[in-house]
Protein backbone atom coordinates (compact mmCIF):
# COMPACT_ATOMS: atom_id res chain seq x y z
CA UNK A 1 0.00 0.00 0.00
CA UNK A 2 2.67 2.83 -1.53
CA UNK A 3 0.81 4.53 -3.68
CA UNK A 4 -1.71 7.04 -2.12
CA UNK A 5 -4.56 8.05 -2.58
CA UNK A 6 -6.36 4.06 -2.60
CA UNK A 7 -9.96 4.06 -3.60
CA UNK A 8 -12.01 2.25 -1.09
CA UNK A 9 -12.70 -0.80 -3.21
CA UNK A 10 -8.26 -1.67 -2.72
CA UNK A 11 -8.34 -0.99 0.83
CA UNK A 12 -10.75 -3.56 0.97
CA UNK A 13 -8.99 -5.90 -1.37
CA UNK A 14 -5.92 -4.98 1.11
CA UNK A 15 -7.85 -6.62 4.24
CA UNK A 16 -8.88 -9.37 2.17
CA UNK A 17 -12.54 -8.71 1.84
CA UNK A 18 -14.69 -8.75 -1.18
CA UNK A 19 -16.65 -5.70 -2.56
CA UNK A 20 -19.82 -7.94 -2.00
CA UNK A 21 -18.48 -9.33 1.12
CA UNK A 22 -18.14 -5.65 1.85
CA UNK A 23 -21.75 -4.45 1.33
CA UNK A 24 -23.39 -6.89 3.69
CA UNK A 25 -21.37 -5.10 6.43
CA UNK A 26 -23.35 -1.47 5.70
CA UNK A 27 -26.14 -1.38 8.14
CA UNK A 28 -29.37 -1.83 7.25
CA UNK A 29 -30.92 0.87 8.85
CA UNK A 30 -33.95 -0.91 10.18
CA UNK A 31 -31.90 -4.13 11.52
CA UNK A 32 -29.45 -2.47 13.23
CA UNK A 33 -31.90 -0.01 14.59
CA UNK A 34 -33.98 -2.73 16.17
CA UNK A 35 -30.93 -4.66 17.04
CA UNK A 36 -28.68 -1.81 19.11
CA UNK A 37 -32.23 -0.79 20.87
CA UNK A 38 -32.80 -4.49 21.81
CA UNK A 39 -28.80 -4.26 23.50
CA UNK A 40 -29.52 -0.71 25.24
CA UNK A 41 -32.14 -2.66 26.29
CA UNK A 42 -31.18 -5.75 27.37
CA UNK A 43 -28.09 -4.52 29.16
CA UNK A 44 -29.44 -1.61 30.64
CA UNK A 45 -32.48 -3.43 32.30
CA UNK A 46 -29.64 -5.79 33.87
CA UNK A 47 -27.62 -3.33 34.88
CA UNK A 48 -30.08 -1.36 36.80
CA UNK A 49 -30.55 -4.61 39.08
CA UNK A 50 -26.11 -3.57 40.48
CA UNK A 51 -25.82 0.08 39.38
CA UNK A 52 -29.38 1.86 39.87
CA UNK A 53 -27.72 4.41 42.21
CA UNK A 54 -24.81 4.87 40.63
CA UNK A 55 -25.84 6.51 36.76
CA UNK A 56 -22.22 7.14 35.67
CA UNK A 57 -22.43 3.43 35.19
CA UNK A 58 -24.38 3.46 32.34
CA UNK A 59 -22.42 5.77 30.65
CA UNK A 60 -19.26 3.16 31.23
CA UNK A 61 -21.14 0.60 29.66
CA UNK A 62 -22.59 2.76 26.81
CA UNK A 63 -18.69 3.52 26.03
CA UNK A 64 -17.49 0.01 26.88
CA UNK A 65 -20.18 -2.26 25.12
CA UNK A 66 -22.81 -0.58 23.18
CA UNK A 67 -20.75 2.15 21.05
CA UNK A 68 -18.75 -0.30 19.80
CA UNK A 69 -21.82 -2.32 18.74
CA UNK A 70 -23.26 0.20 16.73
CA UNK A 71 -20.15 1.11 15.11
CA UNK A 72 -19.03 -2.59 14.29
CA UNK A 73 -17.84 -2.82 10.62
CA UNK A 74 -17.39 0.84 10.38
CA UNK A 75 -13.88 0.05 8.18
CA UNK A 76 -16.68 -1.38 5.08
CA UNK A 77 -19.12 1.16 5.44
CA UNK A 78 -16.80 4.44 7.06
CA UNK A 79 -16.78 5.58 3.63
CA UNK A 80 -20.27 6.55 3.87
CA UNK A 81 -20.51 8.87 6.92
CA UNK A 82 -20.92 11.55 4.29
CA UNK A 83 -24.03 10.79 3.88
CA UNK A 84 -26.76 12.64 5.53
CA UNK A 85 -29.24 9.89 5.85
CA UNK A 86 -26.11 7.72 7.29
CA UNK A 87 -25.95 10.80 10.09
CA UNK A 88 -29.25 10.97 11.03
CA UNK A 89 -29.71 7.24 11.35
CA UNK A 90 -26.64 6.94 13.78
CA UNK A 91 -27.67 9.88 15.81
CA UNK A 92 -31.46 8.53 16.21
CA UNK A 93 -29.74 4.76 17.39
CA UNK A 94 -28.12 6.65 20.27
CA UNK A 95 -31.25 8.96 21.24
CA UNK A 96 -32.30 5.25 23.73
CA UNK A 97 -28.88 5.44 25.21
CA UNK A 98 -28.60 8.80 26.02
CA UNK A 99 -32.07 8.99 27.22
CA UNK A 100 -31.21 6.18 29.72
CA UNK A 101 -28.18 8.00 30.75
CA UNK A 102 -29.57 11.33 31.21
CA UNK A 103 -32.62 10.25 32.62
CA UNK A 104 -34.39 13.00 30.58
CA UNK A 105 -37.56 13.33 29.28
CA UNK A 106 -38.20 11.31 25.93
CA UNK A 107 -38.91 14.39 24.20
CA UNK A 108 -36.01 16.02 24.87
CA UNK A 109 -34.35 16.81 21.53
CA UNK A 110 -31.04 14.29 20.53
CA UNK A 111 -29.02 17.58 20.12
CA UNK A 112 -29.60 18.17 23.83
CA UNK A 113 -28.74 15.18 25.48
CA UNK A 114 -25.65 14.55 23.64
CA UNK A 115 -24.77 17.91 25.30
CA UNK A 116 -25.89 17.04 28.49
CA UNK A 117 -24.13 13.42 28.55
CA UNK A 118 -20.91 14.51 27.77
CA UNK A 119 -21.43 12.22 24.91
CA UNK A 120 -20.23 13.03 21.05
CA UNK A 121 -22.87 12.40 18.14
CA UNK A 122 -22.17 8.86 17.58
CA UNK A 123 -21.87 10.00 13.42
CA UNK A 124 -18.98 11.96 14.49
CA UNK A 125 -17.64 9.02 16.61
CA UNK A 126 -18.08 7.19 13.75
CA UNK A 127 -15.87 9.14 11.81
CA UNK A 128 -12.98 9.16 14.51
CA UNK A 129 -12.81 5.52 14.00
CA UNK A 130 -12.80 5.27 11.00
CA UNK A 131 -10.33 7.78 10.67
CA UNK A 132 -7.94 6.20 13.10
CA UNK A 133 -8.69 2.93 10.92
CA UNK A 134 -7.31 4.46 7.79
CA UNK A 135 -4.28 6.38 9.67
CA UNK A 136 -3.65 3.53 11.53
CA UNK A 137 -5.05 0.30 9.68
CA UNK A 138 -4.91 1.14 5.90
CA UNK A 139 -1.86 3.01 6.17
CA UNK A 140 -3.73 6.45 3.98
CA UNK A 141 -3.57 10.03 4.60
CA UNK A 142 -7.03 10.95 5.55
CA UNK A 143 -8.87 14.43 6.04
CA UNK A 144 -10.62 15.33 9.21
CA UNK A 145 -12.47 18.46 8.89
CA UNK A 146 -10.15 20.55 7.75
CA UNK A 147 -6.93 18.79 8.73
CA UNK A 148 -4.75 16.06 7.15
CA UNK A 149 -3.47 13.66 8.98
CA UNK A 150 -0.07 11.24 7.25
CA UNK A 151 0.23 8.18 8.26
CA UNK A 152 3.87 8.05 8.09
CA UNK A 153 4.25 10.82 10.90
CA UNK A 154 2.51 8.17 13.32
CA UNK A 155 3.98 5.16 15.23
CA UNK A 156 2.17 2.00 13.98
CA UNK A 157 1.82 -1.75 14.98
CA UNK A 158 4.12 -4.11 13.96
CA UNK A 159 3.37 -8.00 13.22
CA UNK A 160 4.86 -9.88 15.97
CA UNK A 161 4.25 -12.64 13.38
CA UNK A 162 7.04 -11.35 10.95
CA UNK A 163 9.77 -11.99 13.74
CA UNK A 164 10.41 -15.52 14.34
CA UNK A 165 9.46 -16.47 17.76
CA UNK A 166 12.88 -17.11 18.90
CA UNK A 167 13.06 -13.09 18.47
CA UNK A 168 9.55 -12.44 20.80
CA UNK A 169 12.54 -11.15 23.60
CA UNK A 170 10.97 -10.24 26.43
CA UNK A 171 12.59 -8.09 29.14
CA UNK A 172 11.99 -8.78 32.69
CA UNK A 173 12.44 -6.11 35.59
CA UNK A 174 12.93 -6.18 39.25
CA UNK A 175 12.29 -3.97 42.47
CA UNK A 176 14.95 -3.76 43.81
CA UNK A 177 15.80 -1.02 45.44
CA UNK A 178 19.88 0.97 44.45
CA UNK A 179 22.42 -0.67 46.73
CA UNK A 180 25.15 1.99 45.40
CA UNK A 181 27.33 -0.80 44.13
CA UNK A 182 28.54 -0.63 40.58
CA UNK A 183 27.19 1.13 37.98
CA UNK A 184 23.91 2.76 38.26
CA UNK A 185 21.33 4.40 36.07
CA UNK A 186 18.51 6.21 36.90
CA UNK A 187 16.24 7.59 34.02
CA UNK A 188 12.93 9.63 33.57
CA UNK A 189 10.88 11.01 31.72
CA UNK A 190 8.87 14.17 32.26
CA UNK A 191 5.77 16.45 30.48
CA UNK A 192 5.18 20.70 31.97
CA UNK A 193 2.88 23.23 30.29
CA UNK A 194 2.83 21.20 27.13
CA UNK A 195 7.21 20.25 26.61
CA UNK A 196 7.95 16.85 26.82
CA UNK A 197 11.54 16.21 28.46
CA UNK A 198 13.99 13.07 28.76
CA UNK A 199 17.18 12.02 30.87
CA UNK A 200 19.47 9.66 32.07
CA UNK A 201 21.94 9.78 34.87
CA UNK A 202 24.92 7.66 35.49
CA UNK A 203 26.83 7.08 39.06
CA UNK A 204 29.50 5.01 39.46
CA UNK A 205 29.11 3.76 43.35
CA UNK A 206 27.02 6.62 44.39
CA UNK A 207 28.73 9.50 42.78
CA UNK A 208 26.87 10.68 39.60
CA UNK A 209 29.75 10.36 36.56
CA UNK A 210 27.39 11.16 33.65
CA UNK A 211 23.87 12.70 32.35
CA UNK A 212 22.07 13.63 29.41
CA UNK A 213 18.91 15.37 29.16
CA UNK A 214 17.06 15.35 25.64
CA UNK A 215 13.62 17.23 24.93
CA UNK A 216 11.29 15.60 22.34
CA UNK A 217 8.95 16.94 20.57
CA UNK A 218 5.71 19.05 22.21
CA UNK A 219 3.19 15.84 21.02
CA UNK A 220 5.30 13.10 22.51
CA UNK A 221 3.88 11.48 25.28
CA UNK A 222 4.85 10.95 29.01
CA UNK A 223 5.43 7.24 27.78
CA UNK A 224 8.01 8.03 24.89
CA UNK A 225 9.76 10.16 26.87
CA UNK A 226 10.08 7.16 29.97
CA UNK A 227 11.23 5.10 26.51
CA UNK A 228 13.39 8.14 25.30
CA UNK A 229 14.86 7.91 29.19
CA UNK A 230 15.45 3.82 28.27
CA UNK A 231 17.13 4.17 25.40
CA UNK A 232 19.40 6.97 26.07
CA UNK A 233 20.42 4.38 29.12
CA UNK A 234 21.02 1.74 26.94
CA UNK A 235 22.73 3.61 24.19
CA UNK A 236 25.31 4.40 27.14
CA UNK A 237 25.42 0.99 28.32
CA UNK A 238 26.55 -0.13 24.43
CA UNK A 239 29.11 2.44 23.87
CA UNK A 240 30.52 1.67 27.26
CA UNK A 241 34.49 0.10 27.39
CA UNK A 242 35.12 0.43 30.89
CA UNK A 243 32.07 -1.35 32.74
CA UNK A 244 30.76 -4.59 32.24
CA UNK A 245 27.61 -4.75 35.41
CA UNK A 246 25.20 -2.17 34.68
CA UNK A 247 21.56 -1.68 36.51
CA UNK A 248 18.89 0.56 35.19
CA UNK A 249 15.81 2.26 37.60
CA UNK A 250 13.10 3.43 35.82
CA UNK A 251 9.48 4.93 37.68
CA UNK A 252 7.52 3.63 34.53
CA UNK A 253 5.86 0.88 35.23
CA UNK A 254 3.87 0.71 31.62
CA UNK A 255 7.02 1.02 30.11
CA UNK A 256 8.60 -1.55 31.67
CA UNK A 257 5.60 -3.60 31.43
CA UNK A 258 5.92 -3.10 27.86
CA UNK A 259 9.10 -4.56 27.56
CA UNK A 260 8.72 -7.88 29.67
CA UNK A 261 5.68 -8.18 27.54
CA UNK A 262 7.08 -10.92 24.51
CA UNK A 263 4.06 -9.96 22.53
CA UNK A 264 4.17 -6.26 22.24
CA UNK A 265 3.82 -4.71 19.07
CA UNK A 266 4.36 -1.06 20.17
CA UNK A 267 7.14 0.27 17.45
CA UNK A 268 8.78 2.11 19.90
CA UNK A 269 9.11 -1.15 22.42
CA UNK A 270 10.46 -3.54 19.59
CA UNK A 271 13.15 -0.78 18.40
CA UNK A 272 13.98 -0.44 22.29
CA UNK A 273 13.61 -4.43 22.62
CA UNK A 274 16.14 -4.44 19.42
CA UNK A 275 19.29 -1.87 21.54
CA UNK A 276 18.89 -3.90 24.33
CA UNK A 277 19.81 -7.02 22.85
CA UNK A 278 22.56 -5.52 21.12
CA UNK A 279 23.23 -3.48 24.57
CA UNK A 280 23.88 -6.88 26.01
CA UNK A 281 26.31 -8.77 23.79
CA UNK A 282 29.06 -9.16 26.25
CA UNK A 283 27.43 -6.88 29.23
CA UNK A 284 24.91 -8.12 31.95
CA UNK A 285 22.17 -5.64 32.50
CA UNK A 286 19.26 -5.95 34.95
CA UNK A 287 16.66 -3.60 34.35
CA UNK A 288 14.79 -2.25 37.73
CA UNK A 289 10.98 -0.39 38.75
CA UNK A 290 11.74 1.95 41.69
CA UNK A 291 9.16 4.15 42.93
CA UNK A 292 8.83 7.58 42.44
CA UNK A 293 9.28 10.45 44.41
CA UNK A 294 10.39 8.61 47.97
CA UNK A 295 13.72 10.09 48.77
CA UNK A 296 15.98 7.94 46.02
CA UNK A 297 18.42 10.17 45.01
CA UNK A 298 19.21 8.86 41.51
CA UNK A 299 15.64 9.23 41.07
CA UNK A 300 14.83 12.27 42.38
CA UNK A 301 18.11 13.63 40.10
CA UNK A 302 17.16 12.06 36.89
CA UNK A 303 13.41 13.64 37.26
CA UNK A 304 14.57 17.21 37.61
CA UNK A 305 17.46 16.56 34.76
CA UNK A 306 13.89 16.02 32.88
CA UNK A 307 12.11 18.54 33.58
CA UNK A 308 15.04 21.18 32.99
CA UNK A 309 14.67 19.36 29.50
CA UNK A 310 11.33 20.68 28.61
CA UNK A 311 12.90 23.97 29.03
CA UNK A 312 15.52 23.69 26.36
CA UNK A 313 14.68 25.91 23.95
CA UNK A 314 15.51 23.71 20.76
CA UNK A 315 13.69 20.02 20.14
CA UNK A 316 16.53 17.57 20.58
CA UNK A 317 14.30 14.28 19.03
CA UNK A 318 11.21 13.80 16.78
CA UNK A 319 9.49 10.50 17.31
CA UNK A 320 6.72 9.24 15.40
CA UNK A 321 3.24 10.14 17.18
CA UNK A 322 1.38 7.73 19.25
CA UNK A 323 -1.68 5.89 18.77
CA UNK A 324 -3.09 8.14 21.55
CA UNK A 325 -1.67 11.12 19.84
CA UNK A 326 -4.06 10.67 16.84
CA UNK A 327 -6.99 10.22 19.25
CA UNK A 328 -6.55 13.34 20.61
CA UNK A 329 -5.88 15.40 17.45
CA UNK A 330 -9.05 13.86 15.82
CA UNK A 331 -11.08 14.11 18.79
CA UNK A 332 -9.99 17.80 18.85
CA UNK A 333 -10.97 18.45 15.23
CA UNK A 334 -14.57 16.62 15.89
CA UNK A 335 -14.84 18.86 19.11
CA UNK A 336 -14.61 21.96 16.96
CA UNK A 337 -17.19 20.47 14.39
CA UNK A 338 -19.32 19.42 17.17
CA UNK A 339 -19.06 23.13 18.80
CA UNK A 340 -19.72 24.27 15.83
CA UNK A 341 -22.97 22.46 15.20
CA UNK A 342 -24.67 22.99 18.84
CA UNK A 343 -24.10 26.56 17.73
CA UNK A 344 -25.87 26.62 14.95
CA UNK A 345 -28.73 23.70 15.52
CA UNK A 346 -32.69 25.03 15.96
CA UNK A 347 -33.10 22.33 18.62
CA UNK A 348 -32.10 22.59 22.54
CA UNK A 349 -32.16 25.90 22.45
CA UNK A 350 -32.76 26.20 26.45
CA UNK A 351 -30.19 23.96 26.91
CA UNK A 352 -27.43 25.84 24.91
CA UNK A 353 -28.96 28.81 27.19
CA UNK A 354 -26.55 26.98 30.62
CA UNK A 355 -24.89 24.57 28.48
CA UNK A 356 -22.75 26.59 25.44
CA UNK A 357 -19.63 24.86 25.26
CA UNK A 358 -20.08 21.13 24.67
CA UNK A 359 -17.29 18.21 26.16
CA UNK A 360 -17.14 14.96 27.27
CA UNK A 361 -16.62 15.62 30.97
CA UNK A 362 -19.44 16.77 32.45
CA UNK A 363 -21.16 16.74 35.68
CA UNK A 364 -24.19 13.96 36.27
CA UNK A 365 -27.41 15.31 37.53
CA UNK A 366 -30.20 14.38 38.96
CA UNK A 367 -33.64 13.87 36.79
CA UNK A 368 -35.46 16.84 38.20
CA UNK A 369 -31.91 19.06 37.74
CA UNK A 370 -32.70 17.55 33.82
CA UNK A 371 -35.79 18.61 33.58
CA UNK A 372 -34.71 22.28 34.71
CA UNK A 373 -31.73 22.12 31.77
CA UNK A 374 -34.05 20.29 29.36
CA UNK A 375 -37.20 22.53 29.86
CA UNK A 376 -39.28 19.26 29.35
CA UNK A 377 -40.55 18.21 32.48
CA UNK A 378 -43.52 19.05 34.51
CA UNK A 379 -44.11 22.80 33.81
CA UNK A 380 -47.34 23.99 32.26
CA UNK A 381 -45.39 25.39 29.29
CA UNK A 382 -44.40 22.19 27.91
CA UNK A 383 -47.83 20.14 28.99
CA UNK A 384 -49.03 23.02 26.46
CA UNK A 385 -46.41 22.65 23.91
CA UNK A 386 -46.97 18.62 23.66
CA UNK A 387 -50.37 18.93 23.56
CA UNK A 388 -50.89 17.65 27.37
CA UNK A 389 -52.96 20.72 28.95
CA UNK A 390 -55.46 23.65 27.52
CA UNK A 391 -53.33 25.82 30.24
CA UNK A 392 -50.09 26.75 29.82
CA UNK A 393 -50.48 29.81 32.94
CA UNK A 394 -48.83 29.03 36.30
CA UNK A 395 -51.06 28.52 39.51
CA UNK A 396 -50.17 32.81 40.19
CA UNK A 397 -51.64 33.48 36.74
CA UNK A 398 -48.38 34.15 34.61
CA UNK A 399 -47.01 31.82 31.94
CA UNK A 400 -45.60 28.95 33.27
CA UNK A 401 -41.94 28.59 31.95
CA UNK A 402 -39.21 27.51 33.45
CA UNK A 403 -38.18 30.99 33.38
CA UNK A 404 -40.47 31.98 35.50
CA UNK A 405 -40.41 29.31 38.23
CA UNK A 406 -36.76 30.54 38.58
CA UNK A 407 -37.16 34.42 39.04
CA UNK A 408 -40.41 35.39 39.36
CA UNK A 409 -43.36 33.01 40.91
CA UNK A 410 -44.55 33.57 43.80
CA UNK A 411 -44.49 30.17 44.94
CA UNK A 412 -40.88 29.41 44.39
CA UNK A 413 -39.41 32.68 44.69
CA UNK A 414 -38.14 32.46 47.86
CA UNK A 415 -36.31 29.29 47.11
CA UNK A 416 -34.82 30.76 43.74
CA UNK A 417 -33.32 34.15 45.61
CA UNK A 418 -30.69 31.53 47.06
CA UNK A 419 -29.01 30.88 44.19
CA UNK A 420 -26.03 32.55 43.41
CA UNK A 421 -24.77 33.23 39.72
CA UNK A 422 -24.71 36.02 37.23
CA UNK A 423 -28.02 36.59 35.62
CA UNK A 424 -26.49 38.11 33.27
CA UNK A 425 -24.41 35.20 32.64
CA UNK A 426 -26.39 31.96 32.64
CA UNK A 427 -24.29 29.21 32.64
CA UNK A 428 -22.46 30.50 35.64
CA UNK A 429 -25.52 28.75 37.91
CA UNK A 430 -23.94 25.50 37.46
CA UNK A 431 -20.91 26.91 38.43
CA UNK A 432 -21.70 26.66 42.21
CA UNK A 433 -21.91 22.78 43.23
CA UNK A 434 -24.66 24.21 46.05
CA UNK A 435 -26.74 26.12 43.43
CA UNK A 436 -27.84 21.89 42.01
CA UNK A 437 -28.70 21.40 45.35
CA UNK A 438 -31.14 24.29 45.37
CA UNK A 439 -32.67 23.55 41.90
CA UNK A 440 -33.24 20.27 42.82
CA UNK A 441 -35.41 21.94 45.57
CA UNK A 442 -37.11 24.72 43.25
CA UNK A 443 -38.29 21.86 40.73
CA UNK A 444 -39.19 19.53 43.51
CA UNK A 445 -41.69 22.53 44.63
CA UNK A 446 -42.92 23.09 40.99
CA UNK A 447 -43.97 19.71 40.79
CA UNK A 448 -46.06 20.05 44.02
CA UNK A 449 -47.90 23.37 42.20
CA UNK A 450 -48.15 22.23 38.91
CA UNK A 451 -51.15 19.57 38.59
CA UNK A 452 -51.32 16.49 37.19
CA UNK A 453 -52.29 15.87 33.57
CA UNK A 454 -54.31 12.91 32.69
Amino acid sequence: MEGHPVSIRDQLVYLGVTWDSALTFTPHFKNVRRKADLLTYKITSIAEKFYWRHNKMFKRIYSGAIEPYMLYGHGAWGHRLHLKTLERFLNGIQRRPLIKITRAFRTTSTDALQVIAGIMPLALKAKEVYSKFLVLTIKINTWVEDREFFCDDFESKKDIYNRHPAEWISIPFGTEDPDGEEIEIFTDGSGINGQVGAAMVVYYHGTEIHSEICRLQDSATVFQAETKGIHMALEFIKESKNWHKFHIFSDSQSVLQSLNCAKNTRQSILELKDLFAIAARGKWIRIHWVKAHVGISGNERADSLAKSATERATIDFKCLLSKATLGRLIRSELLSTWQVRWGRSKNGRHTFKYFPKVGLKVSNYSPKVTQFITAHGRFPEYFFKFHLSSDCYCRCGCFGSVEHYLNECQFTKNIGQKLKYDIEDPPSLFNNKKNIFILQQLIEKVDSIVPQTN
